[in-house]
């Protein structure tokens, strides 16, 4: 009984007639019609078969002859690729639109690519963007702050980012007669100067004209961020100390006791130095100590302030963020250290009468020594000489008088007076306790000294007690050194 195939199930059963004869072959074998009745099966079945016994007799006769098994192995691939040529054919036969079609798009798909391909690289090259670069994006306008030193940014780098085509103009006043196409560029250029960097960004625009990339306009886009590569200018902060004064100021105040002196009316006209100063790159931070002294006629005090900066990447340059006490203030009282000699003012007594002999005898005090201790007191010690008036009240004014009594060089030791250690300011009144000289009751002397100009006061208060009455006489000499 005849069996009818339909046609798509007679090209597989073709193809599998194919492949398996060729395998087995040893030669050509004359092609057969693709469009030949089923009937013919058979017949291309049975010499199929022959075909095989014959390969399997040769495989069994010469089982080592490496060449003819290459051979047959070198036959069944070229049959396998020969095959699916010819179906590749029979598909395009019976496909020809949609073929056609796909073909179509295909050439329209790579002519895009063509074209876009071209037209990506048709712009400015990475050569001649750096070199505009250099003459049409400006140095950044930076201005130094009052803790940056003043210095110039010189351009230092140009690397050229993304370019590309652009549909018009970097801008529409940019836009150039004739230009058959536009293009852009981003630049990012890096300035340096001796405390700081500033890097750039940028585009530069250009124009296609008369087949060449001319720039134009001006940079757009701009964006600028600097960055610190050391601390602060010292000599600015040393310029800039009362600020820092100012600032210790308002930050110290919940401390400070009404009334107290400030650091800025304190230290502001002293003098200043950088002791300590720590840079901190990657937190782009600086801190600074800063040692005040001020300097007066007899004493000198000074304390160190440690100062805080931050750096502002986006204007390039320090700000004050804080002050704090670093050191307590140090006193110095060593001049009053010298010979010091008393001028005669006045002379007064508790009974009206006056005796001038402290004019004819005039006070003299030498400071051996000026401690300033713990307790915020100051202690001198030294030697004294002057007058003593040791006798009853006077009628009249007297230029001496009987038990007025010379001392030469008594040992003399006193101290501020602890209950005013709060008046003791550089620049103020260095007040002394009274002190007998030489451990003797008599005369009792009160020293005070003006920080500011120099000067000092002597009072020599002379006692006599006679029938239950005391007599006190007081001489003022101003004291110079």
């Amino acid at each position: 009984m005849d069996t009818k195939l339909d046609k798509i199930e007679q090209d597989f059963s073709d193809a599998a007639q194919d492949y398996v004869l060729d395998a087995g072959r040893t030669g050509a074998l004359p092609d057969f019609d693709d469009e030949s009745p089923t009937g013919e099966l058979p017949l291309r079945a049975e010499k199929n078969l022959a075909s095989s016994h014959r390969f399997t007799n040769r495989t069994d006769a010469a089982p080592n002859d490496d060449a003819t098994s290459l051979k047959d192995i070198a036959h069944s691939i070229s049959s396998y690729a020969r095959h699916r040529h010819h179906g590749l054919i029979r598909f395009v036969r019976r496909h020809r639109i949609a073929v056609g079609i796909l073909s179509i798009l295909l050439l329209a798909a790579i002519s895009a690519l063509v074209v876009a391909f071209v037209r990506a690289n048709d712009i400015p090259s990475v050569d001649a963007v750096t070199e505009d670069a250099r003459t049409h994006i400006g140095t950044p306008d930076w201005t130094p702050g009052p803790f940056d030193a003043d210095e110039g940014l010189v351009l230092t780098g140009i690397e050229v980012g993304q370019r590309g085509r652009t549909m018009t103009a970097i801008s529409s006043d940019d836009a150039k007669f004739g230009a058959t196409g536009y293009a852009s560029a981003q630049v990012t250029t890096r300035y340096s100067g001796n405390a700081l960097v500033a890097v750039k960004t940028s585009t530069l625009g250009y124009a296609n004209v008369s087949g060449a990339w001319q720039p134009i306009g001006q940079e757009k886009d701009v964006s600028i961020h600097y960055e610190a590569t050391s601390g602060v200018a010292t000599q600015s902060v040393l310029d800039a100390h009362e600020e820092i004064l100012k600032k210790l100021d308002d930050m110290s105040s919940t401390n400070n006791k009404a009334g107290s002196t400030s650091y800025l009316s304190t230290y502001g006209e002293g003098a200043f130095e950088i002791v300590d100063a720590q840079f901190d790159r990657e937190k782009q931070t600086c801190s600074v100590i800063i040692k005040c002294t001020r300097t007066d006629k007899l004493s000198k005090t000074s304390f160190e302030a440690r100062a805080h900066f931050d750096f502002d990447r986006g204007n390039g340059t320090w700000s004050l963020s804080g002050v704090e006490v670093a050191k307590a203030a140090t006193h110095d009282y060593g001049n009053l250290v010298g010979s010091w000699t008393g001028t005669f003012e006045k002379t007064e007594s508790s009974d009206g009468g006056l005796n001038y002999s402290g004019r004819y005898k005039p006070f003299s005090l030498t400071i051996t020594s000026a401690e300033f201790t713990s307790d915020s007191t100051v202690t001198i010690t030294g030697t004294v000489s002057g007058v003593v008036h040791d006798h009853g009240p006077v009628a009249g004014s007297y230029r001496a008088y009987e038990g007025d009594a010379p001392f030469d060089s008594l040992p003399f030791s006193t101290s501020t007076d602890i209950s005013e250690k709060g008046l003791l300011v550089p620049g103020g009144t260095i007040s002394f306790m009274g002190a007998y000289p030489n451990g003797s009751k008599n005369p009792w002397i009160t020293l005070s000294f003006n920080d500011a100009d120099g000067t000092g006061t002597a009072t020599v208060a002379s006692y006599h007690t006679e029938d239950g009455a005391t007599t006190i006489f007081t001489d003022t000499y101003t004291l110079t050194k």
